[in-house]
């Protein structure tokens, strides 16, 4: 007997009732594992709504020190762009957001994919003032 080089393979070597067993588990451990995942999801959600929160009433000061800012309860992460004078806005999780440039009179130069929803959540305005400060101190200008 030569060695499998696929499921497939292993699967069509059973015979029906072998097959029917070893199908019917695997559906059953698929169907276990999406149970899981839904319940780990359901977790996740207010998991990082309350690390937000959290985030949001630390002092803009100790923020920044951690290369982040908050705005309306949601926290970014900021990255200066050494040589262009700019910095990235990120979500919490890195999705990037745009650049921003404080010496242009459309702050928001370079959108990225997370750039629609940021403006959705009409954060723009706020995040464009806290870049602002954060922009000043990062000059020594606070």
């Amino acid at each position: 007997m030569k060695p499998f080089t696929s499921d497939t393979q292993f699967v069509e070597s059973l015979d029906a009732a072998q097959r029917e067993y070893f199908l019917g588990r695997l559906a059953g451990i698929q169907q276990s594992l999406q149970d899981m995942l839904r319940h780990l999801a359901r977790g996740m959600g207010p998991l990082a709504s309350l690390n937000g929160d959290f985030l949001a009433l630390l002092p803009s000061d100790a923020l920044a020190a951690q290369g982040l800012i908050s705005v309306s309860a949601t926290v970014y992460r900021v990255q200066s762009i050494p040589g262009s004078g700019r910095l990235k806005l990120s979500t919490f999780d890195d999705t990037p957001i745009s650049m921003w440039d404080g010496t242009s009179s459309l702050p928001w130069v370079h959108p990225f994919e997370g750039f629609a929803a940021f403006k959705r959540a009409r954060h723009a305005d706020g995040a464009h003032k806290a870049l602002i400060q954060w922009d000043k101190r990062r000059r020594g200008k606070a």
